[in-house]
């Protein structure tokens, strides 16, 4: 089991570094290119670098600006729909205790046991999630299934009311599920990480031109965009990372159920 403060079974910090490191090896890679260069090719590069990296670190920019929006957005239908699924379980919860009592009592049980086992599942990791799924699915088809009962019996607005929060139910769990599944494909990561490399590489190259190492001011940009890429993989995975959706609501719409 991960703890949630690691990204991909590691420490946060070690992927930071793992970012960073990386980076500052580009730089220096850069730096001693530039240097190596004669007096007269240095003169003819000056011209072409300061264009080029401004190119590469402009697209860069870009990239992570737009890794960002994607991961945020995501972050962002995840914690609207932590919000939605309490509502709907709360609705249904108030709405079971108009039933006859012993629906009510059978469908206000079930209805807290679901609650109990959608927290264990945005809690858990990859593999108890599964498990933890699979347990509410079980729970769900009890519910449906006294729904189903329940329709045969009794034709009055009441019990339309419930099926019908019941049914909000299973389309909202449906849809957190999915919006977990949602991922930025990983070709982007790749091409970020390739664009960083590179823009690094160049920003040596032409501290390697311009003689001065600059070490401070590269290393610090280094890290602010090893710093920037963690906390975008941070927003981006659901179940690691210390970066995760507001589960208040549901936990106080479970607190209401007893």
């Amino acid at each position: 089991m991960f703890a949630t403060s690691t990204l991909y079974g590691f420490p946060v910090w070690a992927v930071f570094l793992g970012a960073l490191a990386p980076l500052i090896l580009a730089t220096e890679g850069g730096f001693r290119g530039g240097r190596r260069l004669n007096k007269a090719r240095r003169q003819r590069a000056k011209f072409e670098t300061g264009s080029l990296q401004a190119s590469v670190l402009g697209l860069l920019a870009l990239f992570l600006g737009f890794t960002y929006s994607a991961s945020m957005s995501n972050f962002q239908e995840r914690r609207l729909l932590v919000v939605k699924e309490a509502n709907a379980i709360g609705t249904a919860y108030l709405r079971a205790q108009l039933l006859p009592k012993p629906m009510a009592q059978q469908a206000s049980f079930s209805l807290r046991r679901y609650a109990d086992l959608r927290l264990q599942w945005a809690l858990a990791d990859e593999e108890q999630a599964s498990a933890s799924a699979r347990l509410a699915d079980a729970v769900q088809q009890d519910l449906w299934a006294l729904a189903v009962r329940l329709a045969e019996q009794d034709r009055s607005a009441v019990a339309g009311l419930f099926i019908g929060a019941l049914n909000a139910i299973i389309d909202v769990g449906a849809e957190r599920e999915a919006s977990h599944r949602n991922r930025i494909p990983i070709q982007m990561f790749g091409m970020l990480c390739l664009l960083a490399v590179v823009a690094m590489a160049i920003t040596g190259y032409g501290c390697g031109i311009a003689g001065d190492r600059a070490l401070a001011a590269t290393t610090i940009v280094c890290a602010l965009i090893a710093a920037v890429t963690v906390l975008i993989l941070n927003i981006h995975e659901p179940r690691q990372g210390f970066v995760h959706e507001n589960l208040q609501s549901l936990i106080d719409a479970r607190a209401r159920m007893e």
